[in-house]
């Protein structure tokens, strides 16, 4: 006869070890990032992530086959830091390919922002400068991916960086780089609502004439300085990106608030005395550009350790319409408009669903038409929603047009919202 079971029955009476410990809690990462710097690491330099594991969002490494058949090393380093914050782990102009990393990153915690992340490849072979390198790209893609809105700086493009007052590399060059890293990224920086910020490397007039000819349209910036010869010895070595995307921070919840005319700290430059561009046989300065380029000009001033934006225009054609916060207001609600639509991905295709999605892309613009930027084409009311029900019987949807007006630079913008059943809706914004 079977013996029934006890609790006792139930209890093993092996010896079980049980380790106790604290657990660092995971990083919070789905929030909103204003901006974010992005390098690349050189292929020997350390990990800025193993002597500050406290500002560590993620970390990945591995091996992976390039184009070519070859086997490389990559990793990658997404990093959070607040004012205070030691950067001196961050690449910068001490190391054997100097960056300007740190010094961007400690541009913009100066300017006011309240912390900045750093995201960091990393890939045998490759220097910093190499920005443009499909295989390295690909590697950010994804945590790019979760930055939704974000303004990038890119501090390195088109290096190598100059420590020197004679460049380091053939302006050219450097050209080429930003126009292969722009040509690579801008619909990716599109998809994802960003704006990245580069800056201008010293090159003849007709040459920057035939990069904007070239490049196309883009949500990009490209930042130069302008300022006092000494002023310039003393700042002008800096990322002028850096500090555009700092008066942009300045008013972070304030989309339509212009860059231009706001001072931003730059802390300490270089000690300069009156004669330093004599003595070190610097070349003469730079002619001005030729008027009419999307070129964003940064001023110095001439006796403070600050600098002012003196317009601020982008990428996106047609050139000179679009400043950074038309820019920045414009994709602020093509996200609005494609987070509302994404409910409706499962919804049946049906005339009531039609109308609580309109319903519901009003709603999502309301807080822009009550603060004044978003009015209706002719610069009244609300803007214009109108949809239909695609019938197709193998792909049925809806279609919304939204027609508008954004102020208070008068930019007619059209939206068009196409949201198929069971598939990610599509946003196309033409102005």
């Amino acid at each position: 006869m079977a013996t029934p079971l006890t609790d006792n029955a139930l209890v093993s009476r092996r010896n079980v070890a049980v380790e106790i410990g604290v657990l660092r809690p995971p990083p919070v990462t789905n929030r909103y990032i204003p901006a974010c710097v992005v390098g690349c690491l050189s292929a020997h330099a350390p990990s800025p992530g193993d002597a500050r594991p406290g500002q560590v969002i993620r970390r990945a490494s591995g091996v992976t086959t390039t184009s070519g058949g070859d086997r490389v090393e990559v990793s990658i380093e997404h990093l959070r830091f607040t004012a205070g914050q030691n950067l001196s782990l961050l690449p910068g102009l001490d190391g054997v390919e100097p960056s300007l990393i740190r010094d961007s990153v400690q541009l913009l915690l100066d300017a006011g922002a309240s912390f900045v992340d750093v995201l960091l490849g990393q890939i045998t072979g490759r220097s910093p400068y190499d920005l443009d390198d499909p295989l390295l790209i690909e590697l950010l893609s994804g945590d790019l991916d979760e930055m939704q809105g974000a303004l990038l700086i890119y501090p390195d493009a088109g290096g190598p960086v100059s420590v020197r007052p004679r460049p380091a590399a053939d302006p050219n060059d450097r050209l080429q780089r930003l126009l292969d890293l722009v040509k690579r990224q801008s619909l990716a920086w599109s998809e994802r609502h960003q704006i990245a910020l580069f800056d201008a490397p010293d090159v003849p007039a007709e040459e920057l004439t035939s990069f904007f000819d070239r490049c196309g349209s883009a949500d990009a910036l490209m930042c130069r300085w302008e300022g006092e010869p000494t002023r310039l010895a003393a700042h002008g070595w800096r990322s002028a990106a850096a500090v555009v995307a700092g008066a942009s921070l300045l008013h972070i919840d304030d989309l339509a608030s212009t860059t231009v005319g706001f001072p931003v700290n730059l802390g300490p430059g270089r000690a300069v005395h009156a004669d330093r561009r004599d003595r070190l046989a610097a070349p003469p300065r730079r002619a001005a550009p030729p008027p009419g380029l999307p070129l964003t000009t940064v001023r110095l001033h001439p006796k403070h350790d600050t600098a002012t934006v003196e317009g601020d225009l982008s990428l996106r054609r047609p050139a000179g319409a679009w400043t950074l916060p038309a820019l920045r207001t414009a994709k602020a609600i093509h996200y609005v408009i494609r987070r509302a639509t994404e409910p409706f991905v499962f919804r049946p295709v049906q005339g009531m669903e039609l109308y609580a999605l309109t319903s519901a892309l009003t709603l999502a613009l309301e807080p822009y038409q009550i603060s004044g930027v978003l009015t209706g084409p002719d610069g009244e009311g609300g803007p214009d929603i109108n949809g239909v029900v695609i019938r197709d019987a193998d792909t049925p949807g809806f279609l919304i047009d939204v027609a508008a007006q954004l102020r208070p630079w008068c930019h007619q913008v059209r939206m068009k919202v196409t949201l198929h059943q069971n598939q990610e809706p599509s946003v196309s914004l033409s102005a």
